[in-house]
């Protein structure tokens, strides 16, 4: 996996190992877009708004999961976090099966970033990645995301069946 002090390019961004000292930038960008999509009735990021998120937040970065996406002048533009461990949170969801896996989560791009493909730019760079190490990409979302879960469909992710926490049912999907 991505070593602590590698930087990787994708298509003109710098993607590496999100600092403490960019907390609140990475905090910054789920909130907004918990934010948009509350806006659109869509309840994906919740509890981003409903709880204070920033010890989750230092642990990823501290444990070298969450990752910052950079453009050429330094500004963030994306940030995700990627795991080659199941969370309890994914153990929930998929269980044990005991598969190679990298589990991919709060996948955000900056609002000055949107609409200029760089999602899908990094869900390719993503998925290759992945796939040069062997495992799997595996990601979640909220059902009634239809958007969502459309938007990873058309873009090679195969849907893997659904799983309930709480009450609320989340779509599993997997690249190879």
């Amino acid at each position: 996996m991505l070593q602590q002090h590698e930087k990787v390019s994708c298509e003109g961004f710098i993607i590496r190992h999100a600092e403490l000292a960019e907390t609140d930038i990475v905090l910054d960008m789920q909130v907004e877009a918990a934010r948009r999509l509350m806006e659109k009735g869509i309840s994906q990021w919740e509890y981003l708004l409903k709880n204070d998120t920033r010890e989750e937040t230092i642990a990823a970065i501290t444990a070298g999961m969450m990752m910052i996406v950079l453009d050429q002048h330094g500004q963030a533009a994306a940030s995700f976090q990627l795991s080659d461990q199941p969370s309890e949170w994914d153990v929930e969801l998929w269980g044990k099966d005991g598969k190679a896996a990298c589990y991919l989560h709060r996948f955000v791009v900056h609002s000055d970033f949107q609409k200029k493909q760089l999602g899908l730019k990094l869900l390719r760079w993503l998925k290759q990645y992945t796939k040069q190490h062997g495992v799997k990409l595996r990601l979640d979302c909220i059902q009634d995301n239809a958007v969502l879960n459309a938007y990873y469909q058309a873009n090679g992710f195969t849907y893997q069946g659904n799983a309930a926490v709480s009450g609320t049912l989340f779509s599993l999907y997997e690249a190879e």
